[in-house]
């Protein structure tokens, strides 16, 4: 028994150091005010976006980093609802479950969802809730970028058209920067829910940083104080 046990032992350990990398538990953590994420959302599509800081181009690797995402009110996002019966037979959808009729229905609201992701079919397109699309671009100390010294331009792509946007904005760490345009900033600025599933990116709750050449930004704090990953 105990041969087979230190047999059992050696191989696993050449098994995990082989095929597993076998995690040590230690982490390398840098603070938020290391980073800026910067994002564009648009009603108007957008083709394609390129971010730039004095002059350098940032986030034009070939990652998921800078791709394109859409926000809309999707029908195929629904939440439970809890119906007290009023007869024996169960409503089409629903569930009998301790007495309550539990039925799954759609609430309104924007969703963010990848390319890959979104149907439009899906999206309940009204006044309210209109089909944003948008890129994301996160800036970190990876980056070769000297942040609360640069300033944000971006180049904007759209129906074979180029927006070219120069801003008087020194992009600080530690926040994420909304750039919309001017046009679409009010019904942007009305949500009081959060359209992009981030608790620190409200749109009601921004700060406005001025609007340059036809698109407006706006900033608020990152609310995680460090991230961390695995050495």
């Amino acid at each position: 028994m105990q041969k087979l046990s230190i047999i059992s032992l050696v191989l696993t350990t050449a098994f995990c150091g082989l095929f597993c990398g076998c995690y040590d538990g230690e982490m390398e953590c840098y603070d938020s005010n290391q980073y800026v994420f910067l994002r564009i959302v648009s009603i108007t599509n957008i083709d394609s976006v390129h971010f730039i800081l004095n002059d350098q181009r940032v986030c034009n690797k070939e990652t998921s980093i800078n791709q394109k995402w859409f926000l809309c009110n999707d029908s195929t996002k629904k939440v439970p609802v809890y119906i007290q019966p009023s007869s024996d037979s169960v409503p089409s959808g629903c569930e009998l479950r301790a007495g309550l009729w539990i039925c799954m229905e759609h609430n309104d609201g924007l969703r963010r969802l990848q390319s890959f992701e979104y149907n439009p079919d899906n999206c309940v397109v009204s006044q309210a809730y209109p089909i944003w699309n948008g890129f994301f671009c996160e800036v970190g100390p990876f980056d070769d970028v000297e942040l609360g010294k640069s300033k944000l331009s971006l180049q904007v792509f759209s129906d074979e058209k180029e927006v070219r946007i120069e801003t008087d904005y020194v992009v600080a760490g530690g926040y994420n920067v909304n750039i919309i345009p001017e046009q679409d900033s009010s019904m942007w600025f009305s949500y009081k829910n959060n359209p992009l599933d981030l608790i620190d990116n409200v749109p009601d709750r921004t700060t406005r940083n001025g609007c340059y050449d036809g698109y407006c930004v706006a900033t608020l704090p990152i609310v995680k104080e460090k991230f961390c990953y695995d050495k």
